[in-house]
Parts: structure tokens; sequence; C-alpha cells
């Protein structure tokens, strides 16, 4: 349009007149016609989160091309969100509206949980006394420890769901998904001579009376 050509020629250029007959942007008396307002550009800004952030929901303070502002993050995000914060982005010309910001969300990996999706899934160390005979242990959780019990003659890599302790639904946050532990046996801390010299005895006896496994090559 004519506005643009003079944002090109400049306005004194002697193009200026020819460009603003053809597009109409001077009236046929010389006289310039009012500038038609413009909306402002959508600027998209990156935000990294933790993990937890992400499950509660966060403000985050901004700094976009010199100016500060603040913005309120939902809980549920996921790496790839966009969350629209309208009429914050960049300002109109001529009187125009000014555009959208919109926060593309980055989740950080965390030490404890994987998520997928809505569901979380992390490893819950559990020593070779408690697969045995069963017991309770104390799992992490975002929101606060929990407890979980775990049944006699427990194996390596069992996993246990407990629903609706994942994370909170973006749109829904009433809504949880679910959390997922895989049990990893570990040794207790401590082992002691006498502990030791029980469970090698019991091991030994039951080597005595198994059957001797068949090996294929």
């Amino acid at each position: 349009n004519a506005e643009d050509m003079e944002d090109l020629f400049g306005s004194e250029s002697p193009y200026s007149d020819f460009f603003s007959n053809i597009f109409g942007g001077r009236t046929g008396s010389g006289r310039s016609a009012s500038p038609l307002p413009r909306r402002g550009r959508d600027v998209e800004y990156e935000v990294d989160l933790t993990l937890e952030e992400a499950f509660r929901g966060t403000e985050r303070a901004l700094e976009i091309d010199g100016n500060r502002d603040q913005a309120s993050i939902p809980l549920g995000v996921r790496t790839g969100t966009r969350v629209r914060l309208a009429g914050r982005g960049e300002s109109g010309r001529n009187g125009g509206a000014a555009g959208d910001l919109f926060l593309i969300i980055k989740v950080l990996p965390n030490d404890i949980f994987e998520r997928d999706g809505d569901d979380l899934h992390f490893d819950a160390p559990i020593d070779i006394f408690t697969a045995i005979a069963g017991g309770e242990i104390r799992i992490p959780a975002l929101e606060k420890s929990l407890t979980l019990t775990i049944p006699p003659r427990t194996n390596a890599n069992r996993t246990f769901r407990l629903r609706g302790k994942g994370m909170p639904y973006l749109r829904e946050p009433n809504k949880r998904g679910d959390m997922f532990a895989r049990v990893k046996l570990v040794l207790p801390d401590a082992l002691t001579d006498q502990e030791v010299n029980s469970i090698t005895a019991l091991a030994f006896a039951r080597q005595k009376h198994a059957e001797p496994s068949e090996v294929k090559l």
C-alpha cells in the first residue's frame, strides 16, 4: 500500500506520488488520507520450567526487547505448550491493536521423575529384605511424599501404579495423570557380618536343594 511505499522511498521521493495515485494513498486534491491502523506483530518467547513449576504453575518475569513483563504460566504445561498472552506482543501502529505474546514452554529433565504425557515414572529403590518379606516404603512426589505398600516376594522391575498422583491436566487441573513406581532392588546401606552369614547360609541351603538349571548354549 502507499504507506509501505513511503517506507521504502520516503515521502519526498518523486516516486511517492506515483505509487500513492496507484494505491489510493492520497486523495485527488493531493491531501494525505488517514493512515490505516496496523496490528502489532505477535512475539514468541521461550521459557524453561522445572517439572515442579509445571506441576504447580508459576509466575515468570520476562524481559523482551528491553521491556520487563510478568507472566502467569498455568499448571500442567509440557514441552511445546504455547501459552498465549493476548495484547502483550508488539504495539500496533496508527491506533491498531497490539499483537499477542506466545510463551513456548520447555520443561527441563527431572532427576527423579520421567514424564510421559500426564503420567510420571520413577525407580523405587527397595532393599532385598523388604522385597522378600514385604513392608512399606516412602516414595517422593511433586506434591508430598507418599507411602507405598510392598507385598512379600516382590521381584525387581515390578511396577506399581498410583492413580491420580501424576501431573495435572493442562485444561482440567482438577484431574491428574498416574504415577508408576518401578521396583529397583538394592542392598541395605549396612549389612552386619551376622546378616551376611545368615544370608549366605540361606543361599547355600537353597542351592543344595534346588534342581540344577539347564543352560542353553
